[in-house]
């Protein structure tokens, strides 16, 4: 089992870390430190708004799943890459 710590330490800011503690649901959401810089953990328990939380802090998500010009570049990219390794 991973202790809290680690987990904090390995999470990536895209990650919502959820555990238990006395009895307690818990959950951790990566948001940006506007004072100090880098990432900070706030723990957000209701039900459903760490997810919602989680998404509104990743405002970049949709217009890059929707970039067309960038997702063939990357497809492109990748069969290259495949293509080379054969």
């Amino acid at each position: 089992m991973t202790s809290i710590g680690e987990a904090i330490a390995s999470a990536s800011s895209s990650d919502i870390i959820s555990f238990q503690h006395q009895g307690q649901d818990v959950c951790l959401v990566a948001t940006l430190d506007e004072v100090n810089g880098g990432l900070k953990w706030d723990n957000d328990s209701t039900p459903g708004a760490a997810i919602n939380r989680h998404l509104r802090t990743k405002k970049w998500i949709s217009p890059m799943l929707n970039d067309e010009p960038r997702n063939s570049f990357y497809k492109t990219a990748i069969t290259k890459a495949l293509s080379s390794t054969r």
